[in-house]
């Protein structure tokens, strides 16, 4: 028992040790973590201006390139421009539908700064979806290690209109919605009084790499060998099967 005792005892200090270093490490890492803060206001026109402040951890370098947008029928998206600390450009737009990737040429280097994204999006036909700029990193969770990092405010210009994707909830002041997430949405649904119709344009068709003429080719050609093989060995003697 004494031996036991002793060795237990011996193992006190060490456990202690690693549980300090572990709360380091987690301090570290909270103090360390990026997020981002969108903030869309709309008009009864249905014209958006967005804001979306990506903030940068201190030991994390961000590329300014690396955002992604994803295209919504019948909403048209303006310039979208970056500024940080170190400078400020509009932002390329590559596409790969139904994605646009966002390109900063005039960038040098990495980023370790917080940008700030500012572009407007023109809703028309009965268009709802607001597209929102994603980085293409994960986020970060919040400050404080766990929260979701994401924080998305949505401003519509009557009592009576309401955000429906993603899940918000109103905060009775000035017809603000306010939602926290745990990544950024690529796009924010509303629906406007006054504002009625469907949407007649269509989502830019997708590329599937070539999978689809690949997957008809091979199955032209079951059609075609199946019967051929089975014809063929009809015709064989029994032994030469």
């Amino acid at each position: 028992m004494r031996s036991t005792g002793v060795r237990v005892a011996a193992l006190v200090p060490l456990v202690a040790f690693v549980c300090a270093n572990a709360l380091r490490a987690q301090g570290a890492l909270s103090s360390n973590v990026g997020g981002v803060e969108i903030r869309i206001v709309v008009d009864p026109a249905g014209r958006a201006e967005v804001s979306e402040l990506v903030r940068a951890g201190r030991d994390t370098a961000t590329r300014a390139s690396s955002y992604q947008l994803l295209t919504r029928p019948c909403a048209a998206i303006g310039d979208i421009s970056l500024t940080s600390a170190t400078h400020s450009a509009l932002l390329r737009r590559v596409s790969n539908d139904p994605w646009q990737l966002l390109d900063d040429s005039t960038e040098r280097g990495a980023v370790h700064a917080d940008a700030t994204l500012t572009y407007t999006v023109s809703l028309s036909g009965g268009g709802r979806d607001i597209p929102i700029v994603v980085p293409a990193p994960a986020v970060a969770r919040g400050t404080d290690g766990r929260s979701p990092g994401v924080a998305v405010s949505v401003v519509l210009p009557n009592a009576e209109d309401r955000v429906t994707f993603p899940r918000m909830l109103t905060t009775g002041t000035s017809h603000e919605w306010r939602g926290q997430f745990v990544a950024v949405p690529s796009f924010v649904s509303v629906e406007l009084s006054g504002r009625s119709g469907a949407c007649g344009d269509a989502l830019p068709p997708s590329s599937d790499g070539g999978l689809s003429w690949r997957f008809w080719l091979l199955v032209a050609i079951l059609v075609v060998w199946v019967p051929t093989y089975q014809w063929w060995a009809r015709r064989q003697p029994e032994g030469a099967r």
